[in-house]
């Protein structure tokens, strides 16, 4: 058992994210959210796109969520036993980023 601090389609949550990070929050604090694309499993086809194109890496995101279906929102230091559970039922998860309190709204790094 683990805490869920938010879930959702990532195709809502990675474009709402990056033009309104503080929809995952209480709407009061600032956060960033980082994502971090060497960890997302990004399929050829996304690439294709971009490249022939010529579409920017963040409105790839913001367009094609880059692949990602759903997003789950965790304590840090809960990630890795929610990650043994959702693994555990059948579910590719891993680990896309991390969000924090600060002025920035979103990086992709």
């Amino acid at each position: 058992e683990t805490d869920i601090l938010g879930i959702d389609k990532i195709k809502k949550a990675v474009g709402k994210v990056i033009k309104n990070p503080d929809y995952l929050n209480d709407f009061s604090a600032k956060i960033n959210t980082w994502l971090e694309k060497a960890n997302i499993k990004i399929l050829p086809i996304f690439d294709l796109l971009q490249k022939t194109g010529n579409i920017p890496e963040r409105d790839m995101f913001n367009t094609y969520n880059m692949g990602v279906g759903m997003s789950v929102v965790v304590p840090a230091s809960e990630a890795d036993k929610a990650l043994e559970i959702l693994n555990a039922n059948g579910e590719d998860a891993y680990i896309i980023g991390k969000i924090e309190k600060s002025d920035t709204k979103i990086t992709i790094i």
